[in-house]
């Protein structure tokens, strides 16, 4: 699972490995193992990332580099 921090707009993912991931102005932080995952913050502080909308954006960077 990705989550954006709607605050400074880091996008964190869990790792399954047990390791606790915060962002950078430390609002959210995702707990997630093999066995559970869980969301720190306020319902307000994120929104979830979805797969197309990564892919999009990948996508647009791509687009925007430029070859001299």
């Amino acid at each position: 699972m990705k989550i954006r921090c709607t605050h400074c707009g880091d996008i964190i993912e869990g790792d399954k490995k047990g390791t606790y991931i915060e962002c950078k102005c430390k609002k959210i932080a995702i707990d997630e193992t093999e066995y559970y995952w869980r969301i720190i913050g306020n319902k307000g502080d994120f929104e979830e990332v979805k797969e197309n909308e990564r892919t999009r954006k990948n996508n647009e960077r791509k687009e925007n580099w430029k070859w001299w």
